[in-house]
């Protein structure tokens, strides 16, 4: 394993390897192999699939600043947990429509990138592992439709974004590097 291969929780000694962005086992203390896969990695550690959505518009991304525990007063995209039984294309429009309305359109979503991000909770470990999608706008109005976690949807420029959320982040990152696998640092509330 190379230092690339590795995510490291900055609060314990959780771990996570990784092979071209495959999660080959975990680990909570050194050179202990706990799992081989996810799915049963430990007790004290979850693992959620995601995903997120860059909607563009010329140079613009359209984003909200989120107002919950992970990520509060950061801004993000449309996006969100992928639900049984549910695939990445289906979360996502599951997601656009709840987060934004039925109003805005956009294009066929094309996928950027997986990133790895883990985050301490108030729940615990949590291993997020996010899909990005990228779309270009083409009309309709976001609406804030849910008020108490996401604040009002507003364009901004690429050239002078917000803080950031760190999937969002990522995900940008991955648009303008054409990466395809991203490990994210670990995660307090809303470093």
């Amino acid at each position: 394993m190379t230092l690339n291969d590795l995510v490291q929780c900055g609060v314990c000694t959780f771990r996570i390897y990784l092979k071209s962005g495959s999660i080959l086992a975990a680990s909570v203390a050194e050179d202990q192999m706990v799992s081989d896969t996810v799915n049963t990695m430990t007790q004290n550690v979850a693992q959620k699939t995601g995903v997120g959505l860059v909607i563009m518009r010329e140079n613009s991304v359209l984003l909200a600043e989120r107002l919950v525990e992970l990520g509060d007063g950061l801004f993000t995209g449309p996006g969100g947990l992928v639900e049984a039984n549910e695939s990445l294309t289906d979360a996502l429009h599951r997601e656009l429509l709840e987060e934004c309305g039925e109003d805005i359109q956009v294009a066929t979503p094309r996928r950027i990138c997986e990133i790895f991000y883990p985050a301490e909770t108030a729940r615990g470990h949590v291993l997020f592992k996010g899909i990005g999608f990228v779309a270009t706008y083409l009309s309709g109005e976001a609406l804030n439709t849910e008020p108490t976690k996401m604040g009002p949807w507003q364009w901004h420029s690429l050239e002078n974004l917000p803080r950031l959320f760190e999937p969002m982040k990522a995900y940008i990152r991955a648009l303008r590097t054409g990466e395809e696998f991203i490990n994210i640092p670990a995660q307090n509330g809303n470093n």
